[in-house]
């Protein structure tokens, strides 16, 4: 087990240690945005704050009480061929997830638009376009899971039937009812996606293998997260599954809807605006291809 732990560790420390070196072809020494991509606005970062002030109004605000006890469709089957039966052991790979997830997270803002490229490549309107959309990514999709987190209240699997044995100390949990859905497969997905769509669109890396690189390495680091979450039985396969989904979703689709279109010969745009007309005011949705 310990091996395994230290394998996505591993993964992680050479995401953050600049992964850039595999591609041997000349880095530029400046990037530049595309003017036909959708560029970041005001009403992106004031959509962004708002979503925040949600999360944070819903994670001091509410404490799930249990309405939702059990499996469903797939989540006794798997859940019986993969956890671990050994409570400390357990532990030890809830926390191993505990630190990888929050360095993917923090990877596509601090590492690729950051260090890279404002710091290696001097692109300050890269860095704060790249850096914007990870953050609206990223809050979505956390957003998203604690309004779930918040009125769902599903027990946690490895905490049923913990009322039975005055013993068993995870009933006092206060992150017992928390487990629909993985809100750490989320962010790990989301994350994930971030870096494959900024380094898809963008040579952070240089472009072609170090970049590819980038790309598998943010998927697999995000595939063990979800993985642990179920092996330790922190979570139901079901609530893995759609957290990540909402990750995937959060990570990969909204940039390309948002920002940078999916290609050439789809390029597909939203915009968000005032809706200010005689008979009505709020917000506007326009989307083009």
């Amino acid at each position: 087990m310990r091996t395994i732990i230290a394998a996505a560790l591993a993964t992680q420390l050479t995401l953050l240690t600049g992964i850039a070196q595999a591609d041997q072809s000349p880095v530029p020494s400046r990037l530049v945005w595309n003017e036909q991509w959708q560029r970041v606005t005001g009403w992106n970062l004031a959509a962004t704050g708002a979503l925040a002030a949600t999360s944070l109004g819903l994670t001091l605000g509410t404490s799930p009480g249990r309405r939702w006890t059990g499996g469903i469709l797939f989540d006794n089957a798997v859940r019986d061929a993969v956890r671990i039966e050994e409570p400390g052991l357990q532990d030890r790979v809830a926390k191993a997830s505990d630190v990888i997830y929050p360095l993917l997270a923090i990877y596509p803002v601090v590492i690729d638009s950051g260090l890279v490229a404002w710091g290696v490549h001097g692109s300050s309107d890269v860095a704060a376009q790249t850096a914007v959309i990870s953050l609206q990514s990223l809050t979505l999709a956390g957003t998203i899971t604690i309004t779930a987190i918040s009125f769902a209240g599903r027990q946690r699997p490895r905490e049923l039937g913990c009322e039975d044995d005055p013993t068993n100390t995870r009933c006092d949990d206060p992150g017992s009812n928390k487990s629909f859905f993985s809100g750490h497969s989320a962010a790990a997905f989301t994350a994930a996606g971030l870096i494959c769509t900024h380094h898809a669109e963008l040579p952070l890396y240089g472009g072609g293998a170090g970049d590819v690189l980038a790309c598998s390495l943010g998927v697999f680091a995000a595939t063990t997260v979800a993985a642990f979450r179920v092996m330790s039985d922190s979570h139901w396969p079901t609530d893995v599954a759609l957290g990540s989904t909402v990750g995937a979703v959060s990570g990969f689709l909204v940039p390309r809807l948002l920002h940078y279109g999916f290609g050439a010969s789809t390029s597909a745009r939203v915009a968000f605006g005032p809706l200010l007309t005689p008979t009505a005011r709020g917000l506007s949705l326009a989307t083009a291809f």
